[in-house]
């Protein structure tokens, strides 16, 4: 079937005649209702109508543990109680054969992580990222929760408003006395230089000493818009919870906002 060259643009076909009711009739007809749907009106389509859902990337050393499946395990089934999907690294099918050469196993672990990172925010979803700050391999947390910490930074600064970054530790030390204790053997290995900077005596290096959970960068990211570092996974679980209710209930009101404001142009053109 060939396109009319004459006919209008579906959006300029009789605006006045679509409203939200009829967008949310027409989807919960069919299940199919994508199809027409999905065309842009005036800037108004499907998503503006679909409530995300909260789906939770459970990053951390715990895979590490050797009962690391039924860490995993029930971490997600603390989240579905709470109406999240949860993701666990775990999840992935690495094939057993890519395990003859680290490199390409590493590799293949690497990308099926960061594929399961990104897909947490496809289809207008929420994307949580839930970190074991708990100090691992020295004073400081897993790098690899780190890099996934930052990964998460990065989707919250391109997509604002859809993404969350939660962290829990139980250490009840500061990061800057992990260091001096375990790495510099203590306060009196110590000193404060000239312009107030604390550092070590055995390579002069300063000791960061923000009083945070961890390395200032993992602790800012953890402790934005309202969130706190907590001290286990549920309590981190129920935070999420918590936070991303508040979230969608923002988006929605945006939403409302945004079709008020495309009812009133149609009305008026």
């Amino acid at each position: 079937m060939q396109n009319n060259p004459n006919q209008k643009p579906w959006a300029a076909q009789e605006r006045t005649k679509v409203s939200l009711r009829d967008i949310q009739a027409e989807q919960s007809a069919s299940s199919n209702s994508n199809s027409w749907v999905e065309q842009v009106k005036g800037g108004v389509n499907s998503e503006d109508f679909k409530r995300p859902e909260v789906h939770v990337y459970i990053a951390g050393q715990d895979v590490f543990y050797q009962d690391a499946i039924k860490i995993g395990n029930d971490n997600k089934k603390l989240l579905e109680t709470l109406g999240m999907v949860g993701h666990f690294p775990f999840d992935n099918e690495i094939p057993k054969e890519a395990f003859n050469d680290p490199r390409v196993a590493s590799r293949l672990i690497f990308e099926a992580n960061m594929k399961m990172i990104i897909d947490c925010e496809k289809n207008g979803n929420v994307a949580v990222i839930i970190a074991n700050m708990n100090p691992f391999h020295g004073p400081s947390m897993d790098t690899g929760t780190a890099f996934e910490m930052g990964a998460f930074e990065v989707m919250k600064r391109m997509n604002p408003g859809r993404v969350i970054i939660l962290g829990y530790s139980a250490s009840t030390e500061k990061f800057e006395d992990r260091v001096i204790n375990q790495i510099y053997g203590g306060n009196a290995n110590t000193y404060t230089d000239e312009k107030g900077v604390m550092r070590a005596k055995s390579d002069n290096n300063m000791i960061e000493a923000f009083g945070g959970v961890d390395n200032l960068m993992m602790d800012s990211a953890a402790t934005a818009n309202g969130a706190k570092i907590c001290k286990t996974f549920e309590e981190a679980a129920m935070q999420a919870k918590e936070l991303s209710d508040k979230l969608i209930k923002d988006l929605e009101e945006k939403r409302a906002n945004k079709v008020a404001r495309q009812e009133r142009s149609w009305a008026m053109s």
